[in-house]
């Protein structure tokens, strides 16, 4: 039931207790969680798992009753398994007249830098950040659903209608950053089967600090195999936004699926970045969208490997690409 999940002591002594089954949906506008679920911190192995033959979704009441966020996990290994989180959410506005810019990080899921993570078959969907500035100061976002520091692997699972959106009290003034709709990644980032489609960057007046519709990361990631990005955007409709690269390369192999990797919105870049898309060990790799603001090009190296096209080309195609030892 609701205790289990919100009772912060629960999580605190794994030699005793590693595992949290979840055994019915713990959602609705009354009977879901009415308070932030518990930061799990100093954990070895602990495991949440679903034990539904679908997904339970763990959901937070309705807004109305106060905005709940997700787990926080600090200095620990965690293993989450076949659950939807859907509707959790952050308020974080500065106050009145505060000169200082405020933050919030993951409104689903945030991991520090000393932990390790593995979600399997676990959606996040409706999370949200949002709040407002001042004459002087902002309010940054990241990380609608997830924010990570430390070492994620996501197999499966879907991101969906998650959002961060920045704006300012005062009309003639400028949002904050809201970077990563789904995903804000600073660390080690790997994604194999997942759905990532129709989140949502917003920063008011800004479009320079809403990036990243689904996926921000100033590091590199990796992409095994049958992920699919569709429709991520800004407060425009700019579908540009799958993936922002602050920094880092795209990792393409095939480790965890022989399927194709498939973003159909675009990827882009700093400018005047160093990123690059490096595909291996039978990576597939389709472009579908708008690269135009994607500042590197590609390597395609070994047996199996496949980079392809689709859409209008002259936005597609990346600057350069260079296929070597029998790739595609």
């Amino acid at each position: 039931g609701e205790g289990g999940i919100v009772n912060s002591a629960y999580y605190n002594n794994p030699a005793s207790q590693t595992t949290l089954n979840v055994m019915n949906s713990i959602s609705g506008d009354t009977e879901g969680v009415g308070t932030n679920l518990p930061t799990i911190s100093d954990a070895v192995d602990f495991t949440i798992r679903g034990m539904g033959e679908s997904p339970y979704t763990i959901g937070s009441r309705d807004r109305d009753d106060g905005w709940n966020r997700g787990y926080a996990i600090s200095n620990s290994s965690v293993n989450i398994s076949n659950l939807t989180f859907d509707s959790f959410g952050v308020q974080e506005s500065v106050p009145g007249l505060y000169l200082q810019d405020v933050s919030a990080y993951g409104a689903g899921l945030s991991i520090d830098e000393l932990s390790s993570v593995s979600l399997n078959g676990v959606s996040f969907t409706n999370s949200r950040i949002e709040g407002e500035g001042n004459l002087a100061a902002h309010a940054n976002f990241y990380g609608g659903a997830i924010s990570n520091s430390g070492s994620l692997i996501i197999s499966g699972g879907i991101f969906s209608a998650n959002e961060l959106e920045s704006t300012n009290r005062y009309s003639s003034r400028t949002g904050g950053n809201a970077y990563g709709g789904a995903i804000y990644n600073t660390g080690s980032l790997t994604l194999t089967g997942v759905t990532i489609s129709g989140n949502r960057v917003v920063s008011q007046r800004n479009e320079g600090s809403a990036l990243g519709g689904g996926i921000y990361t100033t590091k590199g990631i990796t992409l095994a195999g049958g992920n699919l990005f569709s429709n991520n955007t800004d407060r425009n409709g700019n579908r540009n936004n799958d993936i922002y690269f602050a920094g880092g390369n795209l990792y393409v192999n095939g480790s965890g699926s022989d399927e194709y990797n498939i973003i159909s919105g675009g990827i882009a870049s700093a400018e005047n970045g160093n990123s690059t898309i490096v595909i291996t060990d039978s990576g597939k790799l389709r472009l579908e969208g708008d690269n135009s603001d994607f500042s590197g090009g590609a390597t395609v190296a070994g047996e199996g490997s496949v980079l392809t096209y689709a859409g209008s080309l002259n936005d597609s195609i990346l600057k350069a690409t260079t296929t070597v030892n029998g790739s595609g």
